[in-house]
């Protein structure tokens, strides 16, 4: 049997951990290697890492657990020995399991990519990452990830298109592979079927993500007054969810109550269960300036909502446009936005088949199965 390692760069609730999840947990039960596991950044998923395989972790967990004296005291005794010392005996330990290869997570492993540079397996990977986060990392350990890796998986036709476009790649070791839905997140939603789907005889326009910038939350947050105020006559009310204690999400909120809309725009914060309120929408609103996919856009495709999206470089557009199930409309156009969710208000028949278009493609051309497929077949060869 072969041994794989799994390079996480972060073992955080965020995209490209919890897609590595899925992928860990579809493989374990294929029972087809065995899964080792890297984490560089520790964070609420180390203990499920932990039970899908050995975890090892890139710098001294013990660290984490000192209070703040012992912390400046070890700094001052120069802590950088110890966590060398540390990631010395580590590599030795993964020289001696001998991997027939490794699989880095992401663009983000770059210290992990050049601690194991030399380490003589075959390596994978995985890249999920736009030109805007790209800009923020070394240009030159990603040109060397994309070197001399053996296999690149682009997660999206967007992120392929953007490899080739700036990069010298060798596109013969370039492997697409489509994000999927996680059937951790289809049971989740499937348990809800028997629910009253909408409650409220409000308009629900949704999204989902960390308030800032990057998402669009400040588009959202105009789109919603403009919309509320120029329809008057309509229920409407636009709802946020995901982590807000951020400066932006403070401005936002002070601006929404100085317009006094606290009742049709809410920031409901992060939860474990968020597709509660994905069921309570009639429209998923992608508000972002840069997104590859967006799997929230799956999830709500997922609950048969329409999807609008702006023509921005990412696969939900492409996804949107393909698969008839919702609209795609030009960068922060604000009068064809609205067009549309008045259409979908008068006309519910075709908000109806938009929604049912969106399921449709989701389950038959976005499942882990076919995905998880193809990563394997790369891990083995």
């Amino acid at each position: 049997m072969k041994n794989i390692l799994f390079v996480v760069h972060e073992s955080k609730k965020s995209g490209a951990p919890l897609l590595l999840l899925q992928l860990l947990k579809e493989f374990k039960s294929q029972d087809g290697f065995k899964i080792d596991i890297l984490i560089s950044k520790t964070g609420e998923l180390d203990s499920v890492f932990k039970n899908i395989g050995d975890t090892y972790f890139y710098n001294p967990t013990y660290l984490l657990d000192l209070d703040l004296k012992s912390k400046i005291l070890r700094k001052v005794l120069n802590t950088e020995t110890s966590v060398s010392k540390h990631q010395h005996k580590l590599y030795k330990t993964l020289v001696q399991n001998k991997y027939d290869a490794i699989y880095f997570n992401s663009l983000g492993c770059q210290s992990m990519f050049t601690f194991l540079q030399n380490y003589p397996s075959k390596k994978l990977t995985h890249i999920h990452e736009l030109e805007e986060v790209v800009s923020g990392m070394d240009d030159g350990i990603v040109r060397s990830m994309l070197t001399h890796s053996d296999v690149l998986i682009s997660s999206c036709k967007t992120i392929t298109e953007f490899l080739i476009e700036s990069y010298n790649i060798d596109t013969r070791k370039l492997v697409e592979n489509s994000v999927f839905l996680f059937k951790d997140r289809k049971q989740s939603i499937d348990n809800l079927e028997s629910t009253n789907r909408r409650s409220s005889d409000a308009f629900v326009i949704g999204a989902c993500g960390a308030v800032e910038l990057r998402k669009g939350a400040d588009l959202f947050v105009d789109f919603a007054i403009r919309m509320v105020k120029e329809v008057p006559n309509a229920a409407l009310e636009f709802i946020w969810v995901g982590y807000d204690q951020t400066s932006l999400g403070d401005d936002l909120k002070a601006k929404i109550k100085a317009e006094g809309l606290e009742q049709h725009i809410k920031f409901v914060g992060s939860t474990p269960t968020p597709e509660t309120y994905f069921k309570m929408f009639n429209l998923f609103f992608l508000s972002s300036r840069e997104e590859a996919f967006g799997l929230v856009g799956l999830e709500n495709a997922y609950c048969k909502n329409p999807l609008v999206s702006f023509n921005i470089k990412g696969d939900l557009p492409l996804f949107i446009n393909k698969y008839e199930c919702g609209k795609v409309i030009p960068k922060y156009d604000f009068n064809v936005f609205k067009t549309f969710v008045l259409e979908l208000i008068q006309d519910s028949s075709l908000a109806e088949t938009l929604g049912a278009n969106g399921k449709k493609a989701t389950v038959t051309h976005f499942n882990i199965t076919d995905q998880a497929q193809i990563i394997k077949q790369n891990l083995l060869s």
